[in-house]
């Protein structure tokens, strides 16, 4: 975007144009935007007319829409950032590299577990990556929350581009150490600023839509005003333990069970933690912590795969707790409706 630019002195053409920075900035980046956008939408026909020929004409537009529409964010939120990378060298291959140093605490955030011992500060940690943030659009979910956070890793990066681009008006200057210091002060304020603002909205989500056509990523009205009825100043705590890989008869319940646990914290607010461990196996911290807190333990399971009969241990299993008061749900079973136990419980 920048590097080759810098590397073949056309960057001071461009920059000596009646144009301000902010001009220069915004147009190039609106530029790669649409060359990213063309080639997204190109995938999207694509493979849309092959599913739906495979579907025989049976495919959930709504979520293969907010799906592509995640990528989509994604998409430009590393864009902004790789172009902030591109101002930093005159050449290509350093401008890839630092492109992806840039990018890669959004995306490696998502593994922090693999890192941080403590699964509570892993979760919290990953929640601030492009796979946790992608979640809802991948469940055919358009939410407030994910929306703003993509926007404001866009306005971080942009405006990190104009810092780097005006400084060849006050760089190597008299004030250079000063306005480097002010310019650092800015950076640091709206990072604080986002980091913030995401951290409300994790909370207090304005707008959350359903658009698969069979509205699997919804629950009933009824549950809507329980949930809301619930008493901020007192919490109810839910963890749920789910099992890394379990049988194709029980995929169902499994999906079902974590859509059900993420809409029920989107719509729970203050008065509702929810905590899921839905990559445990059998000795890992997770199943120890349930076995240790709640005497959860994973259920054998006969399934029957290509002919073969076998058992399993897996774990499909929610707490309950608010103050001394805890209700455990030892199995999800096959046949259960998960939204009705989830709101007994």
């Amino acid at each position: 975007i920048w590097a080759d630019e810098r590397r073949n002195g056309t960057d001071e053409l461009l920059l000596t144009i009646p144009a301000t920075d902010l001009d220069i900035v915004v147009g190039k980046y609106l530029a790669v935007a649409a060359i990213f956008t063309s080639s997204l939408l190109f995938s999207q026909i694509a493979n849309f007319t092959v599913l739906n020929i495979l579907a025989l004409g049976d495919i959930d537009t709504g979520l293969f829409a907010t799906t592509y529409l995640g990528y989509w964010l994604i998409g430009l939120a590393m864009l902004a950032l790789g172009m902030a990378a591109s101002f930093l060298t005159k050449n290509l291959t350093v401008g890839f590299v630092l492109g992806v140093i840039f990018n890669a605490p959004l995306v490696l955030t998502a593994n922090s577990d693999l890192i941080v011992r403590s699964s509570g500060l892993a979760k919290s940690i990953s929640h601030w990556s492009h796979a946790a943030q992608f979640e809802d659009f991948g469940r055919g979910v358009i939410s407030f929350r994910p929306v703003i956070f993509f926007v404001m890793v866009v306005f971080l990066g942009l405006y990190f581009c104009i810092v780097l681009i005006g400084r060849r008006h006050w760089y190597g200057g008299k004030n250079t150490e000063a306005k480097l210091g002010h310019f650092v002060v800015r950076g640091l304020s709206l990072v604080v600023i986002a980091i913030g603002l995401n951290t409300i909205f994790l909370t207090y989500n304005l707008f959350r839509q359903d658009m698969t056509s069979e509205k699997v990523s919804s629950i009933s009205q009824d549950t809507e005003q329980l949930l809301a009825a619930l008493d901020p100043e007192r919490a109810v705590q839910i963890e749920a333990f789910i099992s890394k890989s379990v049988p194709e008869q029980y995929a169902r319940t499994k999906l079902d069970l974590i859509t059900m646990l993420n809409e029920f914290a989107a719509r729970g607010g203050e008065a509702l933690n929810v905590t899921i461990y839905d990559n445990l196996d059998p000795f890992s911290d997770g199943a120890v912590r349930a076995d240790e807190l709640y005497n959860i333990q994973p259920i054998s399971v006969t399934t029957q795969d290509r002919g073969t009969i076998k058992q399993e241990r897996i774990f499909l299993a929610a707490a309950f707790q608010q103050a001394d008061e805890s209700v455990i749900v030892p199995f999800f079973d096959q046949g259960l409706p998960v939204e009705y136990e989830l709101i007994r419980s």
